[in-house]
């Protein structure tokens, strides 16, 4: 499984203070990615540095940290953040940097880049911050929130990547062995040894077990090959 980011620049505006230089506007290298069009919608979105965001790529650990000290709520492969498609921003600095009048006037402006809120509401509450780019949202449909079409998203894109991984016993065993989980041979042979690797990653990554619907789909997520260009 590949997952291709790009690597923003420096000088985006975000919500951290950063030592070195003494910025309070700083965002982390590692945060600063995106996929291709996600990012290229951004800085379309970014006029004049409007946008001040507190989160866009997330990795797997940086998803499970997050639950753990309940900073998040998404377990690690059902999050967009960890494919580069979504981004937190600062609401109420956003909206004085355009000049907006209300969060629903900010809703549609983002929208216009195809950054759909995971709220429908417009209300100034919980996931106020966050957006996902799902150009062609249908708003018409209802609902409250986006999340239905943000999972949808991740699929149409990944799922043919955890369902081979699913549907190859050897794939994962590879899988297992790069995590130095398993030191078996690459056999096809879910054996005592590969039975003993699933159960070590399944502790690792808090999952019920081999069974669990995220198993696959965290294990390709965390062995994905990380592409990143910079702009």
């Amino acid at each position: 499984m590949k997952i291709s980011l790009i690597e923003l620049a420096p000088t985006l505006r975000g919500i951290y203070r950063d030592k070195m230089s003494g910025r309070d506007d700083f965002m982390p290298t590692r945060l600063r990615r995106l996929a291709p069009e996600v990012a290229e919608a951004f800085s379309r979105a970014d006029q004049g540095g409007a946008l001040v965001v507190s989160d866009m790529y997330r990795s797997p650990d940086g998803s499970l940290e997050a639950i753990r000290t309940r900073r998040g709520a998404l377990r690690p492969s059902k999050s967009l953040h960890n494919y580069g498609l979504a981004i937190d921003v600062d609401v109420t600095q956003v909206m004085a940097r355009l000049k907006l009048r209300d969060k629903a006037e900010l809703d549609r402006y983002m929208a216009g880049f195809g950054f759909v809120c995971c709220r429908l509401d417009h209300k100034r509450d919980f996931e106020e911050w966050h957006y996902s780019y799902l150009p062609g949202f249908d708003f018409a449909r209802g609902g409250s929130l986006s999340t239905d079409e943000g999972e949808a998203e991740i699929q149409r894109r990944y799922k043919a990547d955890w369902d081979a991984l699913a549907g190859n016993v050897a794939a994962e065993q590879l899988a297992l062995q790069e995590l130095r989980l398993y030191s078996g041979a690459i056999d096809g042979d879910a054996g005592p040894r590969t039975a003993r690797a699933r159960d070590a990653f399944c502790r690792a990554w808090e999952l019920a077990g081999p069974a669990d619907p995220l198993y696959y789909r965290t294990l390709a997520l965390v062995t994905a090959d990380l592409e990143i260009a910079t702009t």
